[in-house]
């Protein structure tokens, strides 16, 4: 009779590693990731809610966007990568006998980061076409103006924030009455 080997198995542990966001979110914890090694983690993508990291049940409808870029001390450290509006935020926008504007543009940062940026403008009723016209122009005028003048997360923490609505608000309505403005997304700009 022959005689067999028997072969041990090892198995590695996982363990439970936080993921912190970075310094404009104050660091919080923004989840957990069960793993054998962190290093697997690098590179992985994590999408939540704003309210998960303010507190504030009003930025349930914006997520934000990280890239695990590392570890430290046994917590991973990510990189804000993009800011978004939830679809139910963005239907909730457009109503009957209102104009909903939008464009997607790819612009530079003051610190030389490609980002793909969508503005979106909606009136308060209809309007002309030569008044979308104008309005289109300024809202991107002023999104031109802005990234042009800011680093990335400094125009990601303006959006969480609602900075940057807020004064392209004051500077749009001058033309007509606005309902809302607001990015459906802006992030890095995917390089081909």
């Amino acid at each position: 009779m022959a005689e067999t080997k028997q072969t041990k198995m090892v198995l590695k542990k996982k363990k439970w590693y936080p993921v912190i966001a970075p310094k404009v979110f104050r660091e919080e914890k923004i989840g957990e990731i069960n793993l054998i090694d962190p290093a697997a983690a690098i590179g992985r993508k994590v999408k939540i809610s704003l309210m998960q990291i303010t507190g504030e049940p009003k930025t349930q409808n914006t997520r934000v966007e990280f890239i695990i870029t590392g570890q430290h001390e046994g917590k991973l450290t990510t990189e804000i990568i993009g800011y978004e509006l939830n679809n139910t935020a963005m239907k909730r926008m457009i109503r009957r006998g209102r104009t909903k504007l939008q464009d997607s543009i790819v612009l530079e940062t003051a610190d030389s980061k490609k980002i793909r940026i969508k503005p979106v403008v909606t009136t308060r009723n209809n309007i002309t076409s030569a008044t979308k016209k104008e309005l289109r122009k300024r809202m991107l005028n002023y999104v031109k103006e802005q990234t042009a003048k800011n680093k990335f997360e400094n125009i990601i923490k303006d959006l969480t924030q609602k900075k940057f609505q807020r004064a392209g608000i004051d500077i749009l309505k001058k033309l007509c009455p606005i309902h809302s403005f607001d990015m459906s997304k802006a992030g890095l700009a995917k390089s081909k």
